[in-house]
């Protein structure tokens, strides 16, 4: 029996994944460390697994998928760690993997076909579904249905911000004080 493991370019690096001493210094510092305090969901356990995934020890497969899939990829742990692991490099190359070669289902497939191929890099898709949205907050619906959602569901929809009316306009062009010397973008 073969183990899907990775393949082909783009593959974390082996003297990436072996840089890590497994010293614990990164833990304190893993915002999903701190919160489960878990082994795999620590900066060091992806290394591990992932490096058990190069190594042809481990299946790449869901249970090992979800562990990087809780990363924020904050890199916090790269600015601490004593051996200079590139920590964001090796989860950048394992995500492009589980991507290529363990896709998940369709409804995840399609959801990020649709917010990374359609909706991000399109401005007037971005401006028409912030129009939709603040019409939805404005128009009262936003409230109606946070009292018909179950609790977990009505949490998450009180996250939501409220949209301003400038969203996703053109940037105010502030003058330069004194001679123009060079154009910069605040934002």
């Amino acid at each position: 029996m073969t183990r899907k493991t990775f393949a082909g370019p783009e593959q974390p690096l082996m003297e990436d994944l072996i840089r890590c001493v497994h010293c614990g210094l990164c833990l304190n510092y893993c915002p999903t460390y701190r919160v489960t305090r878990l082994e795999p969901e620590s900066p060091r356990g992806r290394i591990y697994l992932a490096r058990a995934v190069a190594e042809g020890r481990l299946e790449l497969n869901d249970d090992v998928i979800e562990h990087w899939d809780y990363c924020l990829a904050c890199r916090t742990c790269e600015a601490v760690c004593p051996s200079g692991v590139p920590y964001g490099r090796i989860i950048e190359r394992v995500r492009v993997q589980v991507m290529r070669h363990h896709p998940g289902p369709v409804r995840k497939r399609l959801f990020y076909w649709l917010a990374f191929k359609q909706l991000f890099p399109d401005p007037g898709r971005l401006r028409f579904l912030a129009r939709l949205l603040r019409l939805y907050q404005r128009s009262g619906l936003a409230r109606l249905v946070e009292r018909l959602l179950p609790g977990g569901l009505r949490e998450v929809h009180s996250l939501m911000p409220t949209l301003p009316d400038r969203f996703f306009d053109p940037p105010e062009v502030v003058p330069a004080r004194g001679g123009r010397r060079f154009r910069v973008g605040l934002l």
